[in-house]
């Protein structure tokens, strides 16, 4: 059997100037919810409450929907690509109130410890880089056949 590699930039959860977050099932104020929108050829990503915008060019990549798996992808604030041509190529991360960022490591250890619990494969080639000004982590991860 055959198993296919994912390589997977997570953008660790971005500091934002959001006002507080909403517990889980509660009304969110406007404008905390992740925007996303194309033109002139880019992915623009923007959460309105606050100034940042995070531009990524259109090229390849497709914006894809995914159900919840729970954890970050519960997030109003989630975000997932795919690169057309490559699909092992993903892109996904969210955007998080930067008092509830503790670090890009911090991070990985409970992303790690869920994929633990969920009986996924431990991830290889682990590497955590900044990108303009990002903190990331980097990772492949070897999942069955498709």
């Amino acid at each position: 059997m055959l198993g296919h590699t994912i390589r997977r930039s997570l953008v660790a959860a971005a500091l934002l100037a959001l006002a507080a977050c909403a517990a889980p099932g509660a009304k969110r104020p406007p404008g905390q919810d992740i925007e996303i929108t194309r033109a002139n050829g880019s992915y623009s990503l923007s959460v309105p409450a606050s100034r940042l915008t995070m531009t990524l060019p259109q090229s390849n990549w497709s914006r894809k929907d995914k159900s919840s798996l729970g954890g970050a992808t519960a997030s109003p604030r989630y975000f997932y690509f795919e690169d057309s041509k490559e699909a092992s190529l993903q892109l996904s991360g969210w955007f998080e109130p930067e008092q509830r960022f503790k670090g890009v490591r911090a991070m990985w250890e409970q992303d790690s410890k869920g994929f633990k619990e969920r009986g996924l494969p431990e991830p290889a080639n682990v590497a955590f880089e900044k990108l303009g000004g990002w903190d990331t982590v980097m990772y492949d991860h070897t999942l069955g056949p498709f």
